[in-house]
């Protein structure tokens, strides 16, 4: 319950904050600091679930070039199957500076594979994984 009280506020955070980031300051190379998920777990082999997912984003790099391209690359230790979900191959990205979100995917698809909201808390900044609930605490 603490931990949805906390994504509630943080997603107010976002919406609210006075500091934005545009294109310009999210165009280049994120990796991430901290990965926390909502989820609790009610038993040990979904523990271990979230804690695959947790090392698998921590360290991993969001590349998000000028010319629109995306890229999520990570650690060399992460289990191959939560790569194989997780990257979106030949991906572009979009922004929607307004509503703090990044879209990736294509125009095809209508950037569906992956939304990120993103914003500023603290001087900090965070990506949001909006499909899981998985907060990332970034760093350039």
């Amino acid at each position: 319950m603490r931990t949805y009280f906390f994504l509630a506020l943080l997603l107010l955070s976002f919406s609210s904050n006075a500091q934005n980031l545009g294109k310009d300051q999210i165009v280049g190379s994120w990796i991430v600091a901290e990965a926390k998920i909502s989820i609790k777990p009610d038993n040990p082999e979904m523990q271990k679930q979230i804690d695959a997912v947790k090392q698998g984003f921590t360290n991993a790099v969001f590349e998000f070039s000028a010319s629109g391209n995306f890229t999520l690359i990570f650690p060399p230790n992460t289990a191959a199957f939560f790569k194989e979900l997780y990257i979106p191959k030949n991906s572009k990205w979009i922004i929607s500076e307004k509503n703090h979100t990044i879209k990736i995917g294509s125009k095809s698809d209508g950037y569906s594979l992956m939304q990120i909201e993103y914003g500023i808390v603290n001087n900090d900044v965070y990506f949001l994984i909006d499909e899981s609930g998985i907060l990332l605490k970034m760093t350039r």
